[in-house]
């Protein structure tokens, strides 16, 4: 079944199948409408402007909803690719926006700006290589020399460095590679062994000083333990009296 259409600014008035998508049905009739992904909405290039005639349109399925949101009652845009004409009133579509010549133009530009440029390359030789080492060198030298120069003696910046100053500055040498110095270790061991015996007496001292403590605590504990003995004896002998007879 057939459904009537009008496009603008044209006012071509077109009988499409509602079967078909707006898209589609623009195609065969040789209508140029914009679109990158084919019609499968992952873009919306095909977007048309819907003057009239909003209630005879599908509803917008969820990819359309998901690339443009639910913003028709303010953009009246919808996706051609998406929408199929299922009402008798006539809908007016606005395809402006869509112009195959700026289109085609745009497209030229973009691939021309992205077109990939030949690089310059160029081949060095060895003797090129060296002597780029050694200019290197021999700037890399100059410039430790003028910091040595410059930092020597900072606190005194009217004073002039004389030859003798320079003659010293040359034997400086810039720091790194060298060697660690070795410790002296000749006393090493006589400490060792006399740190040694200092710890043992040490140790000797404080056992017996725990043995001296432990024997004053059992002493302690026996006497506490006769004491406890002949109290008890005594409490013994006075309750066992026998009464007095009256």
């Amino acid at each position: 079944m057939t459904k009537k259409i009008m496009i603008k600014p044209s006012g071509q008035e077109l009988e499409i199948d509602e079967e078909k998508s707006i898209l589609e049905a623009l195609k065969e009739k040789g209508i140029y409408i914009k679109s990158s992904c084919g019609g499968v909405a992952s873009c919306t290039d095909c977007r048309v402007k819907i003057l009239s005639g909003e209630d005879s349109l599908t509803t917008p399925p969820f990819e359309e909803v998901q690339l443009l949101g639910n913003v028709f009652h303010i953009t009246k845009e919808r996706l051609s690719c998406q929408t199929k004409i299922c009402g008798d009133e006539i809908v007016i579509l606005d395809i402006s926006g869509h112009n195959k010549e700026k289109d085609n133009e745009a497209l030229r530009n973009k691939m021309k700006k992205g077109s990939l440029k030949k690089s310059s390359t160029r081949v060095r030789k060895n003797t090129s290589i060296d002597e780029t080492k050694e200019q290197r060198r021999n700037e890399s030298a100059q410039k430790r020399s003028e910091n040595k120069k410059k930092w020597f003696r900072t606190w005194d910046d009217k004073k002039e460095v004389t030859e003798d100053e320079v003659s010293l500055l040359s034997k400086v040498s810039s720091g790194g590679h060298r060697r660690p110095k070795g410790f002296k270790t000749e006393g090493l061991e006589d400490f060792e062994e006399s740190r040694g015996k200092d710890v043992s007496s040490n140790r000797l001292q404080e056992t017996r000083k725990d043995s001296r403590k432990s024997g004053e605590r059992r002493e302690r504990d026996n006497s506490q333990g006769k004491r406890d003995s002949k109290s008890s004896r005594s409490n013994s002998k006075r309750f066992n009296k026998p009464l007095k007879k009256k």
